[in-house]
């Protein structure tokens, strides 16, 4: 996913880790080893060279990891979970709570950005934080390996100094799939244009589900480049929905109408349950069409967000004249809204909510 910082074992693929491993395993050991015969302590056998390697790697992952947190957390993005080998951190509704997950990737930061300013800057600073805390580690753990006194803390030292050279590794611009090695990350905010537009474009809604930023807020130049994919795809769709939600979130109610009809002109049964909810919404308070207002809410059956469809619904009931009604789903809806975080996506709601309850558009 754009939003997270991997580790390079087992996320940019493979080769990368054919790469690591062939440095660290062949190069490194013979620099140990001068080294260490300098100091005067006997090479470690191959058993106990594995037994370290595997004893320091959580060491190596902690610190790449923690450089990718660090330098996120200080530019004010948003956490959504963080994993070291199989422990995961996860960021809750009210709190962090652990768990064990499968090894899919070795480690893994997950940032949602409070803001879109600067996107390209930012971004590049957190994705470089995690090799550049490999760095740093690995010329102290050198440090420290050069100065040991004993031949157990020499070669740990040393042990985490290779770890420390993966880390460093993540530099290289490899991708696999989805997952982007940090250098990648790095080599695609360097050069802007579509790549970047496709990061932020996923990172919208769960920024703004995740923080304070609005729809309104998202970056309107590049809301209107996304609506550039190609006609009757699903990236289309996606691109006309986040178009109809900034826009409406902006009162600029005939954009968003244009954009809702796009989105609905070549819409799909398997496209998400809230793009059909938003046209029942639209259509009955903004449209002057219940009919087909009505036709979208029957023919959405699917779970969603309870919000989303009691809003459809007030909206269609205050259209039909049942302000008593329509407002005790509004009711209803903000009740749900109000026991759950407050974000920028929440707020929309709220503001909608209240819009459908006083009878206002």
């Amino acid at each position: 996913m754009p939003g997270q910082f991997h580790f390079p074992i087992g996320a940019p693929g493979n080769t990368l880790v054919f790469l690591a491993f062939v440095v660290a395993l062949r190069l490194l050991p013979n620099l140990q080893i001068h080294l260490g015969a300098n100091l005067g302590f006997d090479r470690p056998s191959v058993a106990r060279s594995c037994l370290l390697l595997a004893l320091t790697c959580p060491t190596g992952l902690v610190i790449h990891e923690g450089g990718h947190y660090l330098a996120g957390s200080a530019l004010g993005q948003f956490c959504r979970r963080l994993v070291v080998g199989p422990v995961e951190l996860a960021h809750g509704p009210r709190r962090w709570t652990l768990r064990f997950v499968p090894m899919g990737n070795a480690g893994l930061v997950d940032f949602v950005p409070s803001t879109f300013e600067r996107f390209r800057m930012n971004r590049a600073i957190c994705a470089a934080g995690g090799p550049l805390a490999s760095l740093c580690s690995g010329v102290i753990f050198v440090w420290l390996a050069s100065r040991a006194g004993t031949p157990s803390r020499f070669w740990v030292c040393s042990f985490c100094a290779q770890w420390a050279l993966v880390g460093v590794l993540g530099l290289a611009p490899f991708l696999r799939g989805t997952a982007r090695s940090d250098g990648y990350l790095l080599w695609e905010l360097i050069r802007g244009g579509a790549a970047v537009d496709a990061i932020q474009r996923d990172l919208l809604t769960a920024s703004s589900h995740a923080t304070p930023l609005r729809f309104r807020d998202w970056p309107n130049d590049l809301v209107r480049r996304l609506a550039d994919a190609p006609a009757g795809s699903q990236a289309r769709r996606y691109a006309a929905y986040l178009a109809y939600v900034h826009c409406l979130d902006r009162g600029e109610i005939h954009t968003a109408g244009i954009s809702l009809d796009r989105l609905m002109a070549d819409w799909t049964a398997s496209d998400p349950p809230e793009y059909a909810l938003e046209a029942a919404y639209f259509l009955a308070l903004y449209g002057n069409d219940l009919p087909t207002a009505r036709q979208w809410l029957a023919r959405e059956t699917r779970d969603a967000e309870p919000w989303v469809r009691l809003r459809a619904q007030a909206a269609i009931e205050q259209a039909t004249g049942n302000q008593d009604l329509a407002r005790a789903l509004a009711d209803e809806a903000l009740t749900a809204l109000n026991a759950a975080p407050a974000c920028g996506a929440h707020q929309y709601e709220i503001d909608r909510l209240h819009a459908v309850r006083n009878g206002a558009k």
